[in-house]
């Protein structure tokens, strides 16, 4: 008698495998693992965890060794899609290392640089070492609000982007997308649309502007109401108003981007 004749073997046979597989679909926690629960929520620190992803995109395909006056040195291909255009750029590992140093200060939390080897830079085991590092630097940085908002605006020079592209990146941010609003209607001023307004038409453009029409400005409308209950509620009256403090801040340290305020090339 027991448990185990009460199961044809047959069916013993099958509830072993079904017993398997979900093991290996939903394997169980153990030791600290288990003791802890549930895995915990990835930090929001990561860019992955900070918003939709850019519309400027990157990626390092190529490089090329070049002869200098004292020695041979590698340059980086940058391929950048511009909201779906592509250009490239070429970099070498000192304008890598000058960028991470700039805007390691603000941010963190960016990948760290590749070890400096000076007299292997060209060597195939650096260069493949050294490639997907910038790789994973850059699209941090296109992926933090920090870098992407940074006074000096020097990932978008690094990447030669132009001014129009800038504000367009910028205007996917949630945290300041009405204050990017009105630069990025410029694109449709005739000095910018024939080179620049096919940005927006970008499927990323097309779903920030339902975004802004459908929840963005009708909650501002919805706050502004609110504005002469802020003292009934206890929230502080600057935080009802339609256009914050911080938001005014912002947009008087980005200025106008088109005017001059943005990046290397117009």
């Amino acid at each position: 008698s027991g448990p185990a004749r009460m199961f044809p073997e047959v069916d013993e046979r099958r509830r072993i495998a079904m017993t398997e597989s979900a093991l290996a679909a939903h394997p169980p926690a153990s030791g600290e693992a288990a003791a802890a629960g549930p895995p915990k929520a990835v930090s929001a620190a990561r860019p992955a965890d900070r918003g939709p992803k850019s519309p400027v995109q990157i990626q390092i395909p190529n490089t090329e060794e070049r002869s200098g006056l004292l020695k041979a040195f590698t340059v980086y291909i940058v391929q950048i899609s511009d909201f779906g255009r592509n250009y490239q750029v070429e970099r070498r590992f000192d304008d890598f290392a000058n960028l991470h140093a700039e805007l390691v200060v603000i941010d963190p939390n960016i990948p760290p640089m590749p070890e400096k080897k000076m007299w292997a830079s060209t060597d195939a085991s650096t260069v493949a070492e050294r490639k997907p590092a910038f790789e994973r630097m850059l699209r941090h940085m296109l992926a933090s609000e920090e870098v992407m908002f940074e006074k000096n605006n020097a990932v978008w020079k690094f990447l030669d982007l132009p001014n129009p592209g800038v504000v367009a990146a910028r205007y996917m941010l949630k945290s300041q997308r009405l204050n990017y609003a009105r630069q990025c209607g410029k694109l449709l001023d005739p000095k910018y649309e024939k080179e620049h307004a096919y940005r927006l038409a970008h499927d990323s453009v097309i779903r920030t502007n339902l975004q802004v029409l459908l929840v963005d400005l009708p909650a501002k409308k919805l706050d502004g109401g609110r504005g002469g209950k802020a003292e009934a509620t206890g929230q502080p009256a600057e935080e009802a108003s339609p256009t914050s403090a911080a938001e005014e801040s912002s947009a008087a340290a980005s200025g106008d981007i088109f005017d001059g305020g943005g990046s290397g090339s117009g």
